[in-house]
């Protein structure tokens, strides 16, 4: 009988522990920008069909990271207010480990947001970042030989100009 309860519980056990399911868990968030566009990835475990959402938080004061008063920004490109969260996207799980990427577009935002950050539902936030901090887009540069080229076909071209001017001033006279 004592031999029959052990089974009958381990069996219990083994059902309740295989039945263990995956609740959303964000276990960082991390955001970083560059002009006009902030970046981010997302890390954690859910359950299949579970959404995450990521949205991009905004503050009026970039005094710090830790600071309270960030909120939604809005489809008017400002914190606060009634018009609707503009800048979330939002994941389907397929279950198990995931990391997700994306990307903010912040040019419509108004520019009295002075920091940012990115959060998760599971209330996993980004480090902030002042709007100031974000290094501008790189344009490369023109390399040597594309300007050698252009150089000298200005030259040839201004060449030519002056040897027909010269060849049409020697025929008038």
């Amino acid at each position: 009988m004592r031999r029959t309860i052990s089974l009958l519980a381990a069996l219990v056990l083994t059902a309740v522990l295989t039945s263990v399911t995956f609740a959303l868990t964000v276990s960082s968030v991390i955001a970083s920008c560059s002009g006009s566009t902030i970046s981010y990835t997302v890390t954690g475990t859910g359950e299949a069909g579970e959404t995450l959402t990521v949205t991009l938080m905004g503050n009026t004061n970039a005094s710090g990271e830790n600071e309270p008063g960030y909120q939604v920004i809005n489809a008017g490109g400002t914190v606060g207010g009634t018009a609707g969260a503009q800048y979330v996207d939002s994941f389907i799980l397929t279950g198990g480990a995931f990391e997700y990427t994306g990307t903010f577009d912040i040019t419509g935002v108004d520019e009295s947001v002075k920091s940012f950050r990115v959060d998760s539902n599971a209330n996993t936030k980004s480090p902030s970042f002042n709007r100031n901090t974000c290094p501008g887009t790189e344009i490369p540069e023109s390399p040597l030989v594309v300007l050698l080229v252009a150089t000298a076909g200005l030259g040839a071209a201004w060449f030519v100009w002056r040897q027909s001017r010269a060849a049409g001033q020697a025929t008038a006279a």
